[in-house]
């Protein structure tokens, strides 16, 4: 029996200033790779998205396509071609060397080293120009094309969230990040897509590691004399988005509570 596909989501969202974000699980070629061979790749989006920024992520992805044909068969074809090379190496150093007198080493070794660099670099665009790399490069294209971003109730949900909080004053943001508030309005159909949207989130801007720092925010906040500045410093100092980090937090205890109950 075939094993069920596994379903990764890539997410666009509209900030409130018209910027775009787009939260992607194939951060590199190789991961881009393996997953138009093995998942299932969504496209979720809230606000439609403009035809010319689907255009430009969509040209992103196919030379994403190249870099990872081209390091799958640099990998693939390491060995051979290092082989192949320095056996280029041994047979032009032995020749130069019966050629030329034993003063003339220097020139021996930069002959020797040219033809074996020259033969592993003609070999990596042969590799590149097979028909192994055309049938790869082909169906990873195929792949791309095949990702379709539909309309999500739940992106829609996130954007609202984020427009909200960026419009918001950095005390404000600060309680949205530190208290007990949770997102509205999220379905148990969202889990999936939910917990993928944190996820990307954490990898991206890495904000597990400001969990443990919150409680200086949540100290700066309740000071008696807590103004905007002072709230402000805990973000800046840690080059947080304080925003989508707000929004980020209360996904998260929203999901988290779905879980538990």
């Amino acid at each position: 029996m075939e094993e069920a596909r596994r379903r990764e989501f890539i997410f666009h969202l509209y900030r409130a200033d018209g910027q775009s974000l787009i939260l992607s699980p194939f951060d590199n070629p190789e991961r881009l790779r393996s997953g138009l061979e093995i998942d299932e790749i969504e496209g979720r989006y809230g606000e439609e998205i403009k035809v010319e920024l689907l255009t430009s992520f969509r040209d992103q992805l196919y030379r994403d396509v190249e870099t990872a044909v081209r390091k799958h068969l640099a990998e693939a074809r390491f060995a051979p071609r290092l082989f192949i090379s320095a056996a280029v190496f041994f047979a032009a150093f032995l020749v130069m060397s019966r050629l030329l007198p034993a003063i003339y080493l220097i020139d021996d070794l930069l002959v020797a080293i040219g033809g074996a660099v020259a033969t592993y670099l003609y070999m990596g665009r042969r590799d590149m120009a097979s028909d192994a790399a055309m049938k790869k490069r082909v169906a990873l294209r195929n792949a791309v094309d095949k990702v379709k971003f539909v309309p999500s109730k739940f992106v829609e949900r996130v954007e609202q969230e984020l427009y909200r909080t960026e419009s918001g004053n950095p005390n404000e943001i600060a309680q949205a990040i530190v208290g007990p508030g949770v997102a509205d309005g999220i379905a148990d159909a969202d889990g999936d897509e939910a917990r993928q949207f944190l996820r990307l989130l954490e990898e991206k801007y890495k904000f597990k590691r400001l969990r443990r720092e919150e409680k200086a925010l949540l100290k700066a906040a309740e000071e008696p004399a807590a103004d905007a500045d002072s709230v402000r410093k805990w973000w800046d100092v840690r080059k947080v988005d304080a925003p989508l980090y707000a929004v980020y937090r209360r996904f998260k205890r929203t999901v988290e509570k779905v879980e538990t109950q």
